[in-house]
């Protein structure tokens, strides 16, 4: 049993290695062609079905594309079927088929697609990647994580009403005895109870571990800067900006909120344009507990990100591209790892659908 989990975290961190290096994504795609004559398809009825099937693996992969990705993939679709063994590394054949009937041939690929060269030639059409280095805007961002260290509960409060309400019905009766006459009365009296009332929940006391988490801000870092934007890290714009873009404040207002306060967003919108910052990005993580990968045995960790990037050039700062909630899982040996690459991942697509959406809008 422990030689099977050495196994498994081996092959587990043998993956991020080899996706730190290059992102390889499996793909399925499926081909098919006719043919004339009688007997077996030839070799070149199998290549053309088998270029079909890559165009298809292609294809599907890029159907998972955000909007805003698919926008920018259309101007470069020509330019990657034109040359699918460049963007396929490499493929298996899971399935093929020959219907001599019907004289039509089937393949079914599993295909490897270096995603990240697919990446390289977005960057090469975004607006920004064909500015010069003097007009290119510079782009700041603030991403805080926070993880639940205690959580109080509290038991329902239940109140309780009760109304009795009472009715009295009286009658008399006469009789006469001689020339005597009589009188003889009687009451009934009838109670009903009603009981009523109300609970109360209150929420749940939840007390934050807030951070600032250098390995997002590495990444992200990273992202903007290949995109083609001149990133200058928040943590050098405080004093530049008279303390008004503060990482603090931001932290702060997480550990007691779910968002930013307004008055940290208008200090950094402010700060921003007096520094010559065009465009902010602020982004929040929310850290789940952990659990059980029922594939690997390892600890998983999910991330749900939130993220948005500001035009600060005017008066009043525009979002001009917005992500999230979305989950992401990371997992690992322990706590501490899992969270760490649910972390990465969720800063590192945050950061690539933001650029996606600068880059359909042509932001440079």
């Amino acid at each position: 049993m422990q030689l099977r989990k050495i196994f498994v975290l081996s092959v587990v961190l043998l993956l991020l290695s080899s996706l730190a290096m290059a992102e390889i994504v499996k793909q399925q795609g499926v081909g098919q062609t006719t043919y004339k004559g009688w007997g077996s398809p030839s070799s070149d009825v199998k290549q053309e079905a088998l270029e079909k099937a890559k165009k298809s693996a292609i294809g599907k992969y890029s159907a998972s594309f955000s909007t805003a990705k698919m926008m920018n993939y259309e101007k470069i679709r020509n330019t990657v079927e034109a040359d699918l063994d460049r963007y396929i590394t490499d493929y298996r054949v899971i399935d093929d088929d020959t219907d001599k009937s019907a004289k039509r041939y089937s393949v079914v690929i599993d295909a490897s697609i270096n995603a990240s060269l697919i990446e390289v030639e977005l960057q090469k059409v975004s607006a920004v990647q064909n500015t010069s280095s003097d007009e290119q805007s510079l782009l700041s961002f603030v991403f805080i994580a926070r993880e639940v260290t205690s959580r109080k509960s509290f038991d329902a409060k239940r109140s309780k009403r009760v109304v009795e309400e009472s009715t009295v019905e009286e009658s008399e009766e006469a009789h006469v005895d001689g020339e005597q006459i009589g009188y003889a009365s009687e009451s009934l009296k009838d109670t009903v109870r009603k009981t009523g009332g109300s609970t109360t929940q209150k929420s749940d006391q939840l007390e934050y571990d807030v951070s600032n988490a250098e390995d997002i801000n590495s990444v992200m870092n990273g992202i903007f800067s290949s995109a083609g934007y001149e990133v200058i890290e928040a943590v050098y714009l405080q004093d530049e900006s008279g303390g008004l873009v503060n990482v603090e404040d931001f932290m702060e207002d997480f550990r007691f909120g779910d968002d930013i306060s307004g008055a940290t967003r208008r200090n950094a919108a402010k700060g921003c344009r007096n520094v010559g910052i065009d465009y902010f990005a602020i982004g929040t993580l929310d850290v789940g507990v952990k659990d059980i990968d029922p594939v690997s045995g390892l600890t998983r960790v999910y991330v749900s990100v939130n993220g948005k990037i500001m035009d600060m050039r005017k008066r009043f700062p525009k979002t001009v591209a917005s992500v999230g909630p979305i989950q992401y899982a990371g997992i690992g040996p322990d706590q501490s790892v899992a969270k760490r690459n649910a972390l990465r991942q969720a800063g590192e697509n945050a950061a690539k659908d933001l650029t996606s959406k600068l880059r359909a809008k042509d932001i440079k």
